[in-house]
């Protein structure tokens, strides 16, 4: 079965290939996703030279990295985060998560847009358009499945 691709107005956008996603699937590929990108930061921010190209191993092979546009003040913006045959919980990821409009409620608590499409191993493209609030993840979609 192929399904297509409908793009929404406002808040979210998703769609999935030929297999379409469950709501777990697609909810635990979101959180793996994120959660990868979350421990990319940790390591990256630790690091003293900012901005740069930082890189983690996937624990199930692959790679993701990240770059980085600052603003004027030297707090990150935009954050790219390309998945190189990233494997995670089961999924092997190609494609892309990134941050845009970055700004901080706090030190922790940062306040995004996510937007992101991964071509999935066995299952086809899954496109993500969430919105991080304050460190929480307000609304969002994931392959077709509210967040």
């Amino acid at each position: 079965m192929t399904r297509s691709i409908v793009p929404l107005a406002v808040v979210a956008v998703a769609a999935c290939g030929s297999e379409p996603f469950s709501s777990p699937e697609a909810r635990s590929l979101f959180a793996y996703s994120n959660d990868l990108v979350h421990a990319l930061h940790s390591e990256a921010f630790a690091l003293p030279e900012w901005p740069a190209t930082y890189e983690l191993a996937c624990p199930e092979g692959g790679r993701i990295t990240m770059t980085s546009e600052l603003t004027p003040s030297g707090q990150p913006d935009t954050l790219w985060h390309p998945f190189i045959g990233c494997g995670v919980g089961g999924w092997v990821l190609d494609g892309q998560l990134d941050y845009l409009g970055i700004t901080f409620c706090d030190a922790n608590a940062p306040s995004f847009a996510m937007v992101g499409r991964f071509e999935v191993a066995d299952h086809g493209e899954c496109v993500i358009d969430a919105q991080e609030t304050c460190g929480v993840v307000t609304r969002g979609e994931a392959c077709g499945v509210t967040l």
